[in-house]
């Protein structure tokens, strides 16, 4: 009986890790034209997938034209609270790039 309670456990852990990273992939479709509901499988993706988070993100040139404008980086960083490296080069970005403090960021490529 307690394997049965150990293995409920772990697939509820992992369940509650695949729905964080379901929830920082959809919002990582909302600036790319990727509909990837997994894309730790990305090749531009990175996950850590025992904390369930996305730690490294390279959208060299594929944000979404109609956000290039609107983009902020303050906001992007906001929503991946574990990310570490982000590639946003490549995109015509305009308007101020703030860094919030509270970021886990330690590689940015504009």
């Amino acid at each position: 009986m307690n394997i049965y309670k150990l293995f409920l456990f772990s697939v509820n852990i992992s369940l509650i890790f695949c729905s964080e990273l379901i929830q920082e992939c959809e919002i990582l479709k909302n600036y790319t034209n990727f509909d990837d509901i997994q894309c730790c499988k990305l090749s531009y993706v990175k996950c850590d997938e025992s904390e369930g988070h996305i730690v490294s993100i390279n959208l060299r040139n594929y944000i979404k034209i109609e956000i290039r404008n609107k983009f902020s980086l303050e906001s992007f960083l906001n929503q991946f609270p574990s990310l570490e490296k982000l590639d946003i080069s490549g995109n015509e970005l305009t308007g101020n790039l703030i860094i919030p403090n509270n970021t886990t960021l330690v590689e940015l490529k504009l």
